[in-house]
């Protein structure tokens, strides 16, 4: 609780996180405002597909340099030293640290968009379900870069190199992937379509997309070409718990691996 308490405090003083707020929360308004010349029956999964692609471009690289920054002051301030001399393991810090931040961004973020869906209110129809739904979307992608944050925090040794890993990351998970993806469908036949769904979904920025879209109702699985099916092997549903459980832990204990060969080079 000490640890979540202090990063409340410190993300609160600092101007990364009102930065992200502000900057999501002017987007949104704009893509609130085109929402009225959607048609009345997907109206709102419209305007809730839009926000999230919206989200998936900024949403990253605040993620990714607040939370780098956040376990990088921990190391430049000598705080980590201390608490690993006096109290904690590494693999203890790295754990109440990710809840930490976890809890700042996740929390945050829900205010805010539930100021927009209140804004939303005024202008059309809402649907609880496919609220729930694009703020579980949201927040899977928020969980995933944080822990990519956390793990660049750890692993860069000053504040440019950190923003510069920070740029790279995003670079690749918002843009390259999909340029190779887009390269690559081309050349999918039925001989292969089962390995490219394999790493098509290895992609959260899929899986989330593909989720959210399947729940909203504006993606059917049951009506799929023979091609597609072999593609979208599993419910998007399942694709989803399966990313929400395993990107996390996967770059949690990569970056516990980079921090204990740091303490071995030190």
């Amino acid at each position: 609780m000490n640890y979540i308490i202090k990063e409340f405090i410190e993300s609160y003083r600092s101007k990364g996180l009102w930065l992200m707020m502000f900057v999501l929360f002017i987007t949104s308004i704009f893509i609130l405002s085109a929402s009225k010349s959607y048609p009345a029956d997907l109206g709102f999964a419209t305007f809730l597909l839009n926000l999230f692609d919206m989200n998936m471009m900024i949403l990253p690289i605040f993620a990714i340099l607040i939370s780098a920054l956040s376990v990088f002051n921990e190391k430049e301030s000598k705080s980590l030293a201390m608490i690993l001399t006096k109290k904690d393991s590494m693999i203890s810090f790295l754990f109440k640290k990710s809840l930490a931040i976890q809890s700042v961004m996740n929390i945050s973020y829900i205010g805010l968009a539930l100021i927009i869906l209140v804004l939303a209110k005024l202008i059309i129809v809402i649907d609880f379900k496919a609220s729930l739904v694009f703020l579980i979307s949201v927040l899977t992608l928020l969980l995933i870069c944080n822990q990519i944050g956390i793990f660049v925090g750890m692993f860069s040794k000053t504040k440019l190199e950190l923003m510069a890993y920070a740029i790279i990351i995003w670079f690749v998970l918002v843009f390259l992937l999909d340029l190779i993806f887009l390269y690559i469908i081309p050349f999918v036949t039925y001989d292969n379509a089962k390995i490219f769904g394999i790493f098509y979904f290895l992609d959260p920025m899929h899986t989330i997309r593909i989720f959210l879209e399947h729940l909203l109702g504006l993606l059917s699985t049951s009506n799929l070409s023979a091609l597609m099916s072999d593609v979208i092997k599993l419910n998007p549903v399942i694709y989803m718990v399966l990313t929400v459980f395993l990107w996390p832990l996967v770059i949690f204990g990569i970056t516990v691996l980079v921090s204990r060969r740091g303490e071995a080079n030190d």
